[in-house]
């Protein structure tokens, strides 16, 4: 942690997805870029698929959403729910972890995939 925070704990949300404290390797020079990839040693760390998947809805459906109720909300409700109200179609509030996954099943997706669960093989391919 570098002396920026305690625990991990002590680490909000937004420090770790906006914060700059960690370089990306596209801000380095395409010289260094090369040097690294070519000297250092490379590791990929994943998380338990099913744990992702659900930690995934927990955040981006269990509570209020400015971006993923009206994006995927609103998709997946007109989608797999029979009889939905007028208010959660038009809000996308509500969704269901069954609705979700059935989502994620679809081969005909109302709306595509998100790199929250989208299959890691798919965001990056080391090999």
């Amino acid at each position: 942690l570098n002396g920026l925070a305690s625990s991990p704990h002590n680490i909000s949300h937004n420090f770790v997805h906006y914060g700059k404290h960690l370089r990306r390797l596209d801000s380095y020079s395409l010289q260094e870029t090369y040097e690294f990839l070519n000297t250092f040693t490379k590791v990929l760390f994943v998380r338990d698929p099913m744990e992702r998947l659900v930690s995934a809805f927990r955040d981006k459906f269990e509570h209020p959403n400015i971006y993923y109720h009206p994006v995927f909300g609103k998709a997946i409700l007109k989608k797999y729910r029979t009889n939905a109200s007028a208010e959660a179609l038009s809000t996308g509030a509500g969704v269901s972890f069954r609705e979700f996954v059935h989502y994620l099943l679809d081969p005909e997706k109302p709306v595509g995939m998100d790199i929250h669960w989208e299959p890691t093989s798919r965001l990056c391919s080391p090999c």
